[in-house]
């Protein structure tokens, strides 16, 4: 028997700061105890972020079956309806409680953008471990989206990403002395930072 990956009666430590979500994985197989923790751990001010949630269309997910009077958790097909009823409780708490939402997204980004559009939140969503290509990383973040950047990444979606930041911030003339350095030279700077 395999067992969806919740943390029973958990305790948050004063030193440190948490985001708190059900993972789009355990989208067959949470119930509502842990949407309750879900929604009580949320406000705690050591929390920081909602999720990760998300929708994955690639890996083994989780759900509960019912064996008469006893259910378990078994192995599964991703089954996107129910991460994107999932995905939709961890957005509207995002927005309930004010914190940004973290976001688990594995080939699904068209729908996670036209979400983001119709929707229009007002809370910060985050990719975490973001692994697509250049053009993906500046048309989520044309679209309001931040990226964060995990082990396996690749370098040229992160020089997009920085030129897309910086390129923002800076005057026109700043603008153009920095669209004139080789690509080499934003390569050394992401490694000192």
């Amino acid at each position: 028997m395999i067992r969806c990956q919740f943390r029973r009666g958990i305790r948050l430590e004063d030193d440190r700061y948490y985001s708190v979500g059900i993972h789009p994985w355990n989208a067959g197989c949470y119930t509502k105890r842990d949407v309750d923790s879900l929604n009580r751990l949320a406000r705690d001010h050591r929390v920081v972020a909602v999720g990760e949630t998300g929708l994955d269309s690639v890996h083994v997910a989780y759900e509960l079956v019912s064996h008469g009077t006893t259910r378990e958790v078994v192995q599964a097909l991703p089954d996107i309806e129910r991460q994107l009823e999932l995905l939709m409780l961890h957005i509207r708490l995002s927005e309930e409680v004010g914190k940004p939402l973290l976001l688990h997204v594995v080939k699904r980004y068209p729908e996670i953008l036209k979400l983001r559009i119709d929707l229009k939140p007002r809370q910060t969503w985050i990719i975490h471990g973001f692994r697509g290509r250049p053009g993906l990383a500046k048309d989520l973040l044309k679209w309001g989206f931040y990226l964060s950047y995990g082990e396996m990444f690749n370098p040229l979606s992160v020089e997009a990403t920085l030129s897309v930041c910086w390129l923002r911030r800076m005057s026109p003339r700043s603008r153009s002395r920095i669209l004139s350095l080789p690509s080499l030279s934003l390569r050394l700077c992401l490694s000192l930072i």
